[in-house]
């Protein structure tokens, strides 16, 4: 299922303006953030040379281990809303297909990847 803007509830717009500004966020969270970009950097470009590589940093499911455990410290202190503002402000740095990676990383934490027909409130 493709989204498009008309899916994107206010929150979810005003999340992505708020990515797109690079409005600051907490400082425990710029942290995480920080380590996100770092981590995605580095595991991307090997992702795309070689989709099915495999190393200790990876669970069973190639998902890489730092990001899961990162994505569920956010999903326990702010749930789905924290863990977009996040990866919004993931996707407008690093473009698209590492957004894709992440999500990827994030599938079965909360309700993450699930489309609602009620925005959260």
């Amino acid at each position: 299922m493709d989204l498009s803007v008309t899916d994107l509830t206010d929150d979810d717009l005003y999340q992505q303006a708020a990515a797109q500004a690079d409005v600051p966020m907490a400082d425990y969270y710029e942290i995480l953030y920080g380590r996100f970009v770092s981590l995605l950097e580095r595991r991307h470009p090997l992702v795309v040379l070689n989709p099915d590589a495999r190393t200790p940093f990876h669970d069973e499911e190639g998902r890489l281990v730092e990001a899961v455990i990162l994505g569920t410290l956010l999903h326990e202190d702010g749930g789905v809303r924290l863990m977009r503002a996040l990866s919004y402000r993931v996707a407008h740095r690093l473009g698209v297909e590492v957004y894709a990676d992440l999500s990827r990383c994030w599938q079965g934490i909360g309700d993450w990847g699930q489309v609602s027909e009620e925005p959260e409130d």
